[in-house]
């Protein structure tokens, strides 16, 4: 078993590389992207088996993408700060802009210009979408269990329980984000303590950060993001929503006994 998963780590590393060719064509990148999400959710691959190890000038150039998040709810700032949590738990750098409607009076979204080295980038193309994927998964069911216990109370109004509900959605983002960015900082910091032996694992995501941050300066040289300040005044929120990012998969896409077992087959 001990050997099959290193056989299968060898091959997410072998696929990332592929994928990040400029020779690799964008059909062939893609299937080789999702061959590497098969093998680590099947073996439970974390981030920081997969990047750190052996670092060279070649895998720690700096490159860039964009991720979208919407703002469905009203809550796209929780989910744009959720994911700057992770950028920066990697080691990572950011910036955003919000997407207004025609009119410019409502935003519809947030779209995020990411900086980083490059194993943390690839890592980042495959983690995001599951992340995003397993954020609203769980925030859709446990909301509407809050919703049911507070409405059958009786002690809310209508537009009492939909501010209260609200209110819950967005600190549970904020909640889920924060246990989830927790947890990839200090697994990435131990990996890359086991892999060098040295306990640089803080020096070395500071050192990746400083270097994505230059990199998102030259780009963009007149913009600056304000820090956000998240207002929690929903606790039972935040607690379900770190209990569920307590829970969340890191690293791996979310696959039904039905998929593992078609991987066995």
């Amino acid at each position: 078993m001990a050997r099959n998963r290193q056989n299968a780590l060898a091959q997410v590393r072998a696929a990332l590389e592929i994928a990040n060719r400029e020779t690799t064509g964008q059909e062939e990148a893609a299937i080789a992207l999702a061959g590497a999400a098969r093998l680590m959710a099947f073996w439970e691959i974390e981030e920081g088996e997969i990047t750190d190890v052996g670092r060279t000038q070649a895998n720690t150039k700096i490159r860039d993408i964009w991720f979208r998040v919407s703002n469905m709810d009203n809550a796209g700032a929780q989910r744009r700060d959720a994911v700057f949590g992770l950028v920066r738990a990697l080691g990572a750098s950011a910036l955003y802009m919000a997407e207004h409607n025609d009119t410019g009076s409502g935003v519809y979204g947030f779209s995020l210009h990411i900086f980083g080295v490059e194993s943390t980038i690839d890592f980042l193309e495959l983690m995001l979408p599951s992340f995003i994927l397993q954020l609203e998964n769980c925030l859709k069911a446990d909301t509407a269990l809050y919703q049911s216990d507070a409405k059958a109370s009786g002690e809310y109004t209508t537009k009492g329980l939909a501010r209260l509900v609200s209110s819950y959605r967005r600190t549970y983002i904020v909640g889920f984000g924060h246990s989830v960015a927790e947890r990839i900082k200090k697994f990435r910091r131990d990996a890359i303590d086991e892999s060098t032996k040295t306990g640089t694992g803080e020096l070395v995501l500071k050192s990746d950060h400083d270097r994505a941050e230059a990199a998102r300066n030259e780009v963009h040289k007149n913009i600056r993001n304000v820090k956000s300040r998240q207002n929690v005044g929903n606790f039972d929120g935040l607690r379900d929503g770190k209990a569920a990012g307590s829970r969340a998969l890191v690293g791996q896409t979310d696959l039904s006994n039905n998929n593992r077992r078609a991987i066995e087959g």
